[in-house]
């Protein structure tokens, strides 16, 4: 069937798509030949009634046997059509990932626009309806060159892609599991001390977003704010370490640092700690210079692995204010 879904680029337009949610999605078992003549012919509605009859099977909304149609999880209501259309978009966006029908290593954070961009190039032929559909219901929006996903939709997509990457990664070695699991941790911490390290509005804590799930070569983890009255950004690499101090720190994100200058923090976390209530990890301004040019920190050459001697009470006090 996806080879079939080559051969189309949508289902239709904005009524067309919602007129056959409204006849398939029923819940009940719904005879195909009788609703695809009830959906011709109809002023304003522009519909592929084949397309999308195929493009629902394919990503399992619906079962099809002896040309009865019989919805799988998801339900049309007229009464909640614009929570309908978001659930319709958030099953969509979930199944083109899953599907890998999306390239996600390409979908990147664009620090300027405070949004996250996947060009055109990312997307397999065979889900330009599902991208299409998106487009129409405005959970992407196109541009010349990327689709930029619409900030309603940045946690399905974070969530989405973070649940793909855990399934593909159970075949990981145990170390490697165990790291990143402490790494997630890690970065969840810093994402919710952030949104109470000052008195933030709800606005801004909302932009107070993870930026490594979706993109990893941001070289930063997460984007905050200096404080509740400025615009100024925080560019935060989260490094969760457990036992002694010590981090990797690769030359992406070495780059980073040097570019955005006192902009850029590090936040060292202890694992450890991270139950522990009113915890504080040690937390590096301006890293480039406080760890390059600083006598306490050991960095070797080859991995960029940064320790230190100090204790962390020490080490706290060693550090500029941040």
């Amino acid at each position: 069937m996806r080879k079939e879904l080559k051969r189309y680029s949508s289902i239709g337009n904005r009524a067309g798509i919602l007129l056959l949610c409204k006849k398939i999605l029923t819940g009940q078992l719904e005879d195909l030949p009788s609703i695809e003549v009830s959906c011709t012919f109809i002023n304003g509605v522009d519909l592929n009634f084949k397309c999308g009859i195929i493009a629902f099977e394919e990503i399992k909304l619906i079962s099809i046997v002896n040309q009865k149609c019989l919805a799988q999880s998801l339900f049309y209501s007229e009464q909640n059509e614009s929570l309908f259309i978001n659930q319709l978009c958030r099953f969509c966006i979930n199944a083109l990932i899953d599907m890998d029908m999306i390239n996600v290593a390409n979908i990147k954070y664009n620090e300027i626009k405070d949004c996250f961009q996947i060009p055109k190039y990312a997307f397999k032929m065979e889900c330009s309806v599902y991208r299409n559909l998106l487009i129409t219901f405005g959970a992407l929006i196109q541009d010349d060159i990327f689709f930029t996903v619409n900030d309603g939709f940045e946690s399905d997509f974070s969530k989405f892609i973070s649940k793909k990457r855990h399934i593909s990664q159970a075949q990981l070695l145990e170390n490697l599991e165990k790291e990143q699991f402490i790494g997630e941790k890690g970065e969840e911490f810093v994402l919710n001390f952030e949104k109470k390290r000052c008195p933030f509005s709800v606005n801004q804590k909302r932009k107070i977003k993870r930026i490594s799930v979706i993109d990893a070569s941001a070289g930063f983890d997460i984007q905050s704010f200096e404080d509740e009255i400025s615009e100024n950004k925080r560019f935060i690499e989260v490094k969760t370490y457990s036992g002694r101090i010590h981090f990797y720190w690769s030359a992406n994100e070495i780059r980073a640092a040097r570019l955005r200058g006192a902009s850029y923090f590090i936040y060292l976390v202890d694992f450890n700690k991270i139950e522990c209530q009113g915890y504080v990890p040690i937390i590096i301004p301006n890293p480039y210079l406080n760890i390059k040019d600083k006598s306490i920190w050991d960095m070797q050459p080859s991995s960029f692995e940064v320790t230190t001697k100090m204790q962390e009470d020490e080490l706290k006090k060693c550090i500029p204010l941040g």
